[in-house]
């Protein structure tokens, strides 16, 4: 076989498409990439098993967009909202203290219910949140409540 120069049809770039070497790529970049596969991935787990994953992920994204860092701790919100305080101290006694701090009030937005609001410094990572969710919305509804999602402030 002869050469003619080339180093045959797999080293141009027309067949190959362009892919940047590793080390020109910054580590924002890097992370973008890996965060948007890691939200393609819940919304397709969510979308399959009939998950509330997407409301964790618009919380997300809404932290996203204001510039929080994810690699930093956050001081997350969970809400958990029950029909009385009996009810309220059933699902309270099911969680473990040394996970979440807990605190328990009537509801302040004049509705007959009582808040059970669970706190957590971690780091945001989807697949906990995901799994949070899943554990919460459990306990709610077996004393009648309903999980109400979580929250939390930008960290720079």
């Amino acid at each position: 076989m002869a050469s003619n120069g080339s180093r045959g049809p797999f080293s141009d770039p027309l067949v190959l498409g362009f892919i940047p070497p590793f080390n020109s790529m910054s580590l924002t970049s890097i992370a973008i990439v890996v965060l948007v596969a890691t939200i393609a991935a819940v919304l397709i787990h969510a979308h399959r098993t009939g998950s509330h994953a997407s409301a964790d992920l618009r919380v997300i994204t809404q932290l996203q967009r204001a510039g929080s860092k994810f690699d930093k701790p956050h001081e997350i919100d969970f809400f958990l909202y029950f029909p009385n305080e009996e009810s309220a101290r059933q699902a309270a006694e099911k969680i473990r203290p040394e996970e979440f701090r807990l605190s328990m009030k009537p509801d302040s937005q004049g509705k007959q219910q009582w808040l059970v609001q669970l706190h957590r410094t971690m780091l945001p990572e989807v697949w906990a949140l995901v799994e949070i969710r899943r554990k919460f919305t459990e306990i709610a509804e077996a004393s009648g409540g309903s999980y109400d999602g979580w929250g939390a402030a930008v960290v720079n």
